[in-house]
C-alpha cells in the first residue's frame, strides 16, 4: 500500500510538470496573431506556471504577448522557448538563445529574426555588416520599439 501511494504521488508530480510541446507546423495557430504556424524555422512557446502552453509563429509574437497587459501570462510563465533555426522544429531556451537579425532571414512577422543555439551555429548566416547578433533582453527591446509596444 505504501508503494502504491508513492507511485501515485510520483505520477501526479510528473503530470503537473510544465513542459514544452512540439509545434505542429501547418496545424497550430499563433496565440498572438492567429496565423497558422507554418514555417519550421520559426516559432516560439510560453509555458505558464500552471502548465498552459501558448504557441507563436515567431519570437516577435511571443514578446508581443509578454508585453501585453495580460498578467496571467507575463507575470507567471515557467519557461520561454523558441525554434532553433537550424534544427527546424526543435525548441531551445529562448533566454539562452542568440538571435540574428538579417535581411537574408525572412521571419513570419517581418523583423527578419532567427533563433540559434549559439554563435557558431548562426555565423554562417551573417551576410552583411548590417546583420546584428543580439540576446533575448536586446530582442525584447527591439520588438517593443519596432512594434511600438
Amino acid at each position: 500500500m505504501k508503494y502504491m501511494f508513492f507511485f501515485i504521488l510520483s505520477l501526479l508530480i510528473l503530470s503537473c510538470t510544465a513542459k514544452n510541446k512540439k509545434i505542429q507546423f501547418g496545424v497550430d495557430l499563433c496565440s498572438n496573431c492567429s496565423m497558422k504556424i507554418s514555417d519550421s524555422k520559426y516559432g516560439a512557446e510560453i509555458v505558464t506556471d500552471k502548465g498552459k502552453i501558448y504557441l507563436f509563429d515567431s519570437i516577435e509574437c511571443l514578446i508581443s504577448k509578454l508585453s501585453q497587459t495580460d498578467k496571467n501570462i507575463a507575470g507567471s510563465y515557467k519557461s520561454l522557448w523558441t525554434v532553433d533555426y537550424l534544427s527546424q522544429g526543435d525548441l531551445i531556451d529562448a533566454k539562452k538563445a542568440l538571435y540574428l537579425r538579417s535581411e537574408s532571414l525572412h521571419s513570419p512577422m517581418g523583423l527578419n529574426i532567427g533563433s540559434f543555439m549559439n554563435r557558431d551555429s548562426l555565423s554562417q548566416f551573417i551576410k552583411s555588416d548590417s546583420d546584428k547578433v543580439i540576446n533575448f533582453s536586446d530582442l525584447m527591446e527591439l520588438v517593443k520599439k519596432e512594434w511600438e509596444l
